[in-house]
């Protein structure tokens, strides 16, 4: 295997719904905008989580007409320059059977190498739920080093024919040791190890943060961040965009990883402006997060600094504006008739900008001294209740540690209290039915107290107004 050099990549590894996965014609324009306008960006990782054949069907090949979609993906990063790493994430459900599961990996792996392919990262984020935990009363441990076999075995038998390979196991925060990262140590020392800082997300990294993780794995493992960010998916509401630059990382902690990978919004359009200014922030000692972001909205839209400022407030957790419609349609006007990209950004908005004409309307209403009505409230508020909901335990709990400390009562045993001990835990899947229940119960509970409090005239209007807009900007990456 060739000696890897550090990597800045865009990773297409996201939850696209309930949008449709990016198309060809998206991944393709995607490419070229790279190697036209942020150049310093080198690869291409393809591991969309709703992509049948990367997951649930990961042991099916693909068929010829979607397997000439990749090639022809392939082909473009190769003639633009641009590394291509293919990204395969076995859904595994229950017992692990090595062999199985090494021979259908490999069979992939084979089909895509056969088009191209010469570098591969194998992803077991989405194994068995009952993986991810703290301890090993149920054999973890011994379970998970089978995993870590597969993946060394497959790198003995390809490492040959690939020159980068790389992996993402169940725990990628590595905040303490645990069995899982015990056996991710035994990892081959020439794979690359994806870590996304202390948090799934995780606004940059510092010096001790990935001192801690060496001093966890091992001082010679060769890291790869992945920062969720700009991502959008799971909890985040369709139209919710996380509008900033990439936040940057000290030269010193550049040094002790092997690169950068970031996960994009699933609007593909919509992330122009972002893979500009991390192909800014490449090598360079000067960069400014929020001036590289407005010149690149320049750069990739043509638009002036006063609409990309307000397109950043707009995104913005705290920012309540009286000249809404006035900032939406001047951007509106500005994009619509500027270049090839413009139109495509303003489409990739537009449910944005719905949904703060919504939440205007919601705001209007309590300054003109008149009450929420909870059935416009429930059209505008938004709480994850389904999909993914396992991944947001750690939150929940606290949302239930802070009712408690609110109402001296006791809280009757719950699914939820069953989980409070174990911080990275996700829930079984016996439990979901319960556990989905219990949610709906709470965010209807939390709803009648949120709009109770809304309505009450004795607080100030501009303290419900700011409280509102909080509300409403739930994502964590936000410009503050």
């Amino acid at each position: 295997m060739k000696k890897r050099e550090k990597t800045y990549g865009i990773v297409e590894g996201f939850f696209s719904e309930p949008l449709p996965i990016w198309s060809e014609t998206e991944r393709l324009q995607t490419v070229e905008f790279v190697a036209k306008k942020a150049r310093k960006i080198d690869t291409y990782i393809y591991c969309p989580k709703d992509d049948p054949y990367v997951t649930k069907k990961y042991d099916i090949l693909y068929p010829d007409a979607e397997i000439e979609k990749i090639a022809r993906l392939i082909e473009r990063c190769e003639r633009r320059g641009i590394k291509f790493i293919y990204g395969v994430n076995p859904s595994i459900e229950g017992s692990v059977f090595p062999e199985l599961i090494k021979r259908n990996t490999m069979r992939k792996i084979e089909q895509v190498m056969n088009v191209g392919c010469k570098n591969i990262m194998l992803l077991f984020d989405d194994i068995p739920l009952a993986y991810d935990v703290v301890d090993d009363r149920e054999g973890v441990g011994n379970n998970f080093g089978k995993v870590i076999q597969i993946v060394n075995e497959i790198y003995e038998e390809t490492r040959g024919m690939i020159e980068n390979y790389w992996f993402c196991g169940p725990d990628y925060c590595f905040r303490k040791e645990s069995p899982i990262t015990i056996a991710t140590k035994k990892l081959n020392k020439e794979i690359g190890i994806i870590w996304t800082g202390n948090t799934i997300f995780s606004k940059t990294i510092s010096l001790a943060d990935v001192q801690r993780v060496k001093n966890i794995l091992r001082k010679d493992a060769r890291i790869i961040f992945w920062s969720n960010y700009p991502v959008n998916d799971c909890e985040q509401a369709k139209g919710t965009f996380n509008l900033g630059g990439f936040y940057p990382i000290e030269k010193e902690v550049l040094e002790l990883i092997d690169g950068v990978i970031v996960n994009p919004m699933r609007e593909c359009m919509a992330n122009l402006p972002f893979y500009v200014t991390f192909s800014d922030w490449i090598g360079n000692n000067k960069y400014e997060r929020s001036k590289s972001y407005l010149l690149a909205m320049k750069k990739t839209l043509g638009i002036g600094s006063n609409t990309g400022e307000t397109l950043m407030r707009m995104a913005s957790r705290n920012i309540v504006d009286n000249d809404l419609e006035v900032a939406w349609g001047s951007l509106e006007v500005e994009v619509s008739v500027k270049n090839e990209y413009g139109e495509k950004y303003l489409e990739a908005v537009r449910s944005l900008i719905k949904d703060i004409k919504e939440w205007k309307d919601i705001l209007e209403m309590i300054s003109g001294g008149g009450t929420i009505k909870k059935s416009d409230f429930e059209k505008v508020d938004w709480f994850p209740t389904k999909t993914y909901i396992s991944r947001y335990l750690p939150e929940i709990v606290k949302i239930v540690n802070c009712r408690k400390k609110l109402y001296s009562r006791d809280c009757p045993e719950t699914i939820i209290r069953k989980y409070k001990g174990s911080e990275n835990l996700l829930i079984s899947k016996e439990d979901n039915k319960k556990y989905l229940e219990e949610i709906k119960r709470l965010i209807s509970d939390e709803r009648k107290e949120f709009l109770t409090f809304m309505n009450d005239k004795k607080i100030p209007l501009g303290k419900r107004a700011e409280i509102l807009m909080r509300r409403r900007y739930v994502n964590r990456f936000t410009i503050n």
